[in-house]
């Protein structure tokens, strides 16, 4: 017999279409600082079929259902994206239901053969958030994350509903029920970091997969956080790592169909997000999940919290932020150029994120960082956003884009890795842009040609090999051999990649407009662009202009494979397109003919 306990955390709008998903992901968030009780309604139909299976029939989302089955063992869980599995509560088993916007059958199979199985009924809209958004469930309503693994350590994140604010339990173990806790202790929310929670675990295993949680009180399932999945770095020898890359993820524009599917891949190492993780501000020409009212733009601390906060009411994204650890990096939306701290922009990113803090005595603004994967891999975040002249001034050797402390730090950072492979994440384009893709903007490194030499000269003089710069904000895909002169044949030989010092890949915007959105007048412009830059850009590998989703790579000793995955944001769908692969070989610093 199953029986329905009741009901803890928010609501929201149900999406048009599309079925459940079968593997993991994450929690949920709320527009506001509290999360809206639910009172359940559904009716817990309790049927046995006879062969080992209860049908419980409709729940509704956070509902706390009573289970059969024997006590011990263990539960696996297929339907929802996340995590979490029954718990034992007083000899018995409760599931709680997750936040779902979509109705989602969950199937529940413990190891002695018993199943139930459910629907989730997915959520209404409430108030101020938009269509296929529903905050997560309890005190913790904007899901969990974690960033920055190292070897022995990975940073947590939370945030408890301000109005159930105690003393936060946090629990790390190698199994999805918490039988293995290898790390726990405690923090105390308070309003000086809006109630969020950034926990720095050490002492972990390297190249371990963890699971975590955190509770506010008590450890029932009505206190406790959904559950995250987390990966640490290996510490020396590494064969192989993947990881997701994306950016330019508006909210407003369209459907978080990419994180979804980035949720579902359990075999990453991580995600590496290079800009514009949050948007301030809704475009005109991409009105397409628009709450009422439409959230201010951001110019306090108060605001841009707000602003994380509703971006966190998206189920996908919280489901990603749960599935991987992120390496994350700002960019023009996600803080105010013109007064990144004194804004509220830097501060609030930094409690609403897992992101490391700076070393001392840097400020909050320093954000670049080095982040190894043993021997294989050096992360290497930089950033072009809060160091660099004005793009519009006229060029000259003395024109920054990175400022002399950064670039100091890049240069010695990467003369001084041992690493087989590099990977540098920066907000920008890098590679030259010439003929109509000029309409990017002088805001890239295009607008910077004196600095971009010097980087590609000292790079080569430092005997540099195997970089690949990660670059996100001019919302297309584009895959490139960086080379200062690409038009001149003594430079560069476009068949062969000879003369190229390193490579780019720069996968599409998961939801911000491409060419096509931002030049709705113009239908033939982005075939006009892509003809063009065949013959003005003889660098580039790959390009494609209209298109959103994200890229996955693929790393051994010997080669990094990416991939260029597409889908559609207007609907919310789980079917995705692999449009390109791609292969960069070691030692040859140019994508492979």
């Amino acid at each position: 017999m199953a029986v329905l306990l009741g009901a803890c955390g928010g609501s929201s709008p149900a999406a048009p279409s599309s079925g459940a998903s079968s593997v993991t992901g994450g929690e949920t968030g709320s527009s506001a600082g509290t999360s809206p009780e639910v009172t359940s309604t559904s009716a817990v139909s309790s049927s046995s079929t006879g062969s080992g299976t209860e049908d419980l029939g409709s729940v509704d989302i956070c509902s706390e259902v009573a289970l059969g089955g024997p006590a011990g063992g263990s539960w696996s869980v297929q339907g929802p994206l996340g995590f979490d599995v029954p718990q034992a509560v007083d000899g018995g088993w409760v599931y709680r239901a997750p936040a779902v916007v979509v109705d989602t059958a969950v199937s529940l199979v413990h190891s002695s053969g018993w199943a139930a199985t459910l629907t989730v009924i997915g959520a209404p809209a409430p108030a101020g958030l938009a269509d296929g958004m529903v905050p997560g469930c309890g005190p913790f309503p904007h899901g969990v994350a974690s960033g920055d693994p190292g070897p022995q350590s990975v940073w947590l994140w939370t945030r408890v509903d301000p109005g159930q604010a105690q003393t936060v339990q946090w629990d790390v173990a190698t199994d999805r029920a918490f039988t293995d806790v290898v790390a726990s202790g405690t923090s105390e929310p308070g309003a000086g970091t809006d109630f969020t929670v950034n926990v720095h675990v050490e002492g972990l295993a390297s190249a371990t997969t963890y699971y975590y949680r955190f509770s506010n009180g008590s450890p029932s399932p009505a206190m406790s956080s959904v559950v995250g999945r987390t990966r640490t770095a290996p510490a020396d020898a590494a064969e192989r790592l993947r990881f997701a890359v994306t950016s330019c993820t508006s909210i407003f524009s369209g459907y978080f169909n990419g994180y979804r599917a980035i949720a579902r891949r359990l075999d990453l190492d991580g995600l590496i997000h290079v800009g514009d993780y949050t948007y301030d501000f809704p475009d005109e020409d991409e009105l397409v999940r628009i709450p009422d009212p439409i959230p201010e733009d951001p110019e306090t601390l108060e605001a841009w919290r707000a602003l994380h906060a509703y971006h966190l009411g998206d189920p996908d994204l919280r489901a990603a932020r749960a599935a991987h650890p992120w390496v994350m990096l700002w960019d023009n939306h996600d803080v105010n150029p013109g007064a990144p701290v004194s804004g509220g922009g830097v501060q609030a990113f930094r409690e609403w994120n897992p992101v490391s803090p700076p070393e001392e005595p840097r400020g909050p603004e320093i954000v670049y960082r080095r982040l190894p994967f043993g021997d294989l891999l050096d992360v290497v975040v930089l950033d072009v956003l809060l160091f660099r002249d004005d793009a519009d001034d006229p060029d000259s050797p003395d024109k920054t884009i990175l400022g002399d402390a950064q670039q100091a730090w890049f240069h010695e950072t990467m003369a001084g890795s041992t690493a087989t492979w590099k990977l540098v994440g920066n907000q920008k384009p890098v590679a030259v842009i010439g003929g109509l893709l000029v309409v990017l903007g002088g805001s890239t490194w295009n607008g910077f040609p004196d600095a971009r030499g010097q980087m590609f000269e000292q790079l080569a003089a430092d005997g540099v090999n195997n970089a690949m710069f990660l670059s996100g904000d001019a919302h297309i895909t584009a895959v490139t051999d960086l080379v200062a002169a690409p038009d001149d044949p003594k430079a560069y030989d476009p068949r062969t990649g000879e003369g190229a010092i390193a490579v780019e890949f720069q996968p599409a915007s998961m939801s911000r407009g491409n060419v096509d959105e931002f030049f709705p007048a113009q239908p033939g412009l982005p075939t006009a662009i892509e003809k063009d830059s065949a013959t003005s850009n003889p660098h580039y590998r790959f390009l494609d202009t209209t298109r959103h989703g994200y890229g996955v790579l693929d790393i051994d000793a010997d080669r990094i494979q990416a991939e260029v995955w597409y889908l559609e944001i207007l609907e919310r769908t789980d079917t995705e397109e692999l449009a390109a692969t791609l292969e960069v070989r070691a030692g040859e610093n140019h994508w492979e003919r």
